[in-house]
């Protein structure tokens, strides 16, 4: 999950989101096709009761969850 909390967005938890890349100074993540960076301090681990229907694991080749 990333936060957003910039106007005009509301201000919360978005997600889930799968990190592609953290460097020291960002994280990069994605969701829906879209990317999205962020500090390091505004990413955290995804609850389990945010995504119940999801599952435990991810397939390499995300366009695998569409079929």
């Amino acid at each position: 999950m990333i936060w957003r909390g910039e106007p005009p967005n509301k201000p919360g938890w978005i997600g889930p989101q799968r990190v592609i890349i953290q460097d020291g100074q960002h994280t990069w993540t994605t969701q829906c096709a879209k990317l999205f960076r962020s500090a390091p301090e505004h990413v955290r681990p995804v609850l389990a009761q945010e995504m119940p229907d999801c599952p435990e694991t991810w397939p390499d080749n995300l366009t695998e969850l569409g079929r």
